[in-house]
């Protein structure tokens, strides 16, 4: 066995170096080897954790300034656009001085403009035509054009001007204004603008009443008075207008002073509890006046509007009304000649009430116990 392993030895000495390969320095060179891999673990190591932290610090800093941004409104679109000096293409509604007509009340106030009177038909927008008076002063920028042939002048405001003029909700109106001519002051706008007939001009006014007319066919004819042009203020001509159109007081011919009061009231508002407690005469009465007076926004609404055979407001007026209109003036006529004496028949809850003889008008009560006329057209 000895034999054999030193000629093993010997072999192998053949071929390995008696001299040491692996030096000190090799061994320094190791060992600063193993403490460098180990520094790099360690940084390895704390590597994820810090990188995890400024991630976590990002977010919440981006969160508090999205949340301030919102608060302040630095992050808004339209600021965005604004700062690249870029129109907004949808700006804000506010200056437009908007009503609802079916609402609309006098005395109520519109931006600088005061409801004067407001016509009873604008209960019925957008079916009929209505007309509104305002008082107030507004300056307004837009231009003249005065017709040779009717001697008109008429005033088109700009289109961001119109909106401090009172319009109706869901109506789009930039309004034609006519200086007519009986008007005030219209010479005296067309010395100062210099202008020709068949010429347009531009100019700035400034109005103290308006009064709109609005028509469901959309055509728009508005009247003014101009106190100035330009910012020349004018002289009033001594004509006895106030600058506001008035209504030319009833003369009631067929109710009595008593129902007339309620009459103004109904005729105003509208509104079906003014007449609780009326007799069925008296409702016919008021419907009979109504007629005398051409009020059809009355006449309607005295007729029981719970029937099926009513047609709308405008329907009324157009294909009704005009074409009973000489028949009912006959027939009434009858019975304002027999207004003491009329004969009224009751039976239960209707009422038929004529002249003697001839009771063709018959009411009844509605749900709300008032009485009102049968639709008979």
């Amino acid at each position: 066995m000895d034999n054999t392993l030193n000629h093993i030895k010997e072999e192998m000495d053949q071929h390995i170096s008696p001299t040491a390969l692996f030096t000190e320095a090799d061994k320094r060179a190791v060992r600063r080897r193993i403490r460098e891999l180990e520094v790099s673990k360690r940084k390895h190591n704390r590597l994820f954790p810090l990188m995890m932290s400024f991630a976590a610090v990002a977010v919440f800093l981006f969160l508090i300034g999205s949340f301030m941004g919102d608060q302040l409104g630095l992050l808004s679109k339209e600021n965005s656009v604004a700062q690249k000096n870029e129109p907004i293409t949808n700006p804000p509604e506010e200056g437009r001085i908007k009503f609802d007509p079916r609402t609309l009340e006098m005395g109520t106030q519109l931006g600088s403009f005061l409801v004067k009177s407001v016509s009873p038909s604008a209960r019925y927008f957008p079916e009929s035509p209505f007309q509104a008076v305002f008082t107030g002063s507004v300056t307004l920028s837009g231009m003249f054009h005065y017709i040779e042939e009717s001697q008109e002048l008429l005033f088109y405001p700009n289109e961001d001007q119109a909106k401090k003029l009172p319009a109706p909700e869901g109506a789009v109106r930039i309004p034609m204004i006519s200086i007519s001519n009986f008007a005030e002051n219209k010479d005296e706008v067309i010395e100062l603008l210099e202008i020709k007939p068949g010429i347009k001009a531009l100019g700035n006014v400034t109005l103290t009443w308006y009064r709109m007319d609005f028509r469901s066919a959309g055509e728009q004819v508005d009247s003014a008075d101009i106190v100035a042009v330009n910012g020349t203020e004018l002289s009033l001509m001594e004509t006895g207008n106030t600058g506001v159109m008035e209504e030319v007081p009833l003369e009631y011919e067929v109710i009595s002073d008593d129902l007339s009061l309620i009459y103004e009231k109904f005729y105003l508002t509208g509104n079906d509890n003014v007449l609780k407690g009326l007799k069925p005469e008296e409702i016919f009465l008021m419907f009979l006046q109504a007629f005398e007076f051409n009020h059809t926004v009355t006449m309607y609404e005295l007729i029981d509007d719970e029937s099926t055979k009513i047609p709308s407001y405008q329907k009324f007026v157009d294909n009704v009304y005009e074409k009973e209109v000489k028949t009912l003036q006959i027939e009434f006529e009858k019975i304002k000649a027999n207004i003491g004496n009329l004969e009224i028949k009751i039976n239960d809850d209707h009422v038929s009430i004529g002249v003697k003889g001839d009771t063709p008008y018959s009411l009844k009560k509605d749900k709300a116990g008032i009485w009102k006329l049968e639709y008979f057209f």
